[in-house]
């Protein structure tokens, strides 16, 4: 091993870094927007068998449905996503826990409510 062998070594490590830290080219990254969305559905995951935690997460407004439907299933945003404006359609994969298994991908809408994504409709198998 020659005394360039640990350079070309570490200068082709830090290409490879920098290259992944740039954030081009990444598949399916979401927007910052779709970000908040999706913290939004990791909160529901969360909350889904507390009524009251899962309140503040809905338009003023809608309906929530039963907390014993929604601790059932866990949820996640599908595709590649990118949401603008106050209002915005997307595709939320449904996994049914019990069962282990995907159950569908259904769209939800999501409304901007000072500052934070909430839900404003959505579908359940």
């Amino acid at each position: 091993m020659s005394n360039r062998t640990p350079i070309l070594y570490f200068g082709l490590f830090l290409c490879l870094a920098l290259a992944a830290c740039s954030g081009r080219g990444r598949v399916g990254s979401l927007s910052d927007e779709a970000k908040g969305i999706s913290e939004s559905l990791d909160l529901l995951n969360d909350y889904r068998g507390d009524p009251k935690k899962c309140e503040q997460l809905f338009v003023a407004g809608t309906t929530l449905p039963d907390a014993r439907v929604l601790s059932k299933y866990t949820f996640s945003l599908r595709g590649s996503q990118s949401a603008s404006g106050t209002t915005v359609t997307l595709p939320v994969m449904v996994y049914d826990e019990k069962a282990g298994q995907e159950v569908g991908v259904f769209d939800w809408t999501f409304e901007k409510d000072g500052g934070r994504w909430k839900i404003k409709s959505l579908q359940l198998p």
